[in-house]
């Protein structure tokens, strides 16, 4: 049986203000990612839990989370807010390396893709 794909984003979009990202531009409530096993955006937002220290814009780190099969890629910066500590992530099912995971992000977000720049990871 082939599982669903999940694929969530946090951060601003278009604007500032960090919010979960369903495809289509649906927005994603703590509560609803809470019951898909996923972190929620209060748990993403600024965290250094899935971020690289120090804090540089354009860098990131992959982390796969074996329990509930998902791997996050995290990184500092955002086009649409200038403030420090700012942060996105892309959450997905599965254990994919960096190139899948910008592959899949750009196959479900392309407006996404097209305008943020992928981070380097450590």
């Amino acid at each position: 049986m082939r599982q669903e794909t999940i694929i969530v984003y946090f951060g601003c979009w278009n604007e500032a203000g960090h919010f979960l990202w369903e495809p289509g531009r649906r927005s994603l409530r703590d509560y609803d990612a809470d019951k898909m096993f996923i972190p929620t955006a209060s748990q993403l937002d600024g965290t250094k839990l899935f971020l690289p220290s120090p804090e540089k814009v354009g860098t990131g780190s992959l982390t796969f989370l074996p329990a509930p099969n998902l791997t996050i890629l995290a990184w500092w910066g955002n086009p649409w807010d200038k403030r420090g500590a700012v942060n996105s992530a892309i959450i997905t099912n599965g254990n994919l390396d960096e190139t899948e995971m910008w592959q899949r992000f750009a196959g479900y977000f392309p407006e996404l893709a097209e305008k943020l720049t992928r981070p380097v990871t450590y």
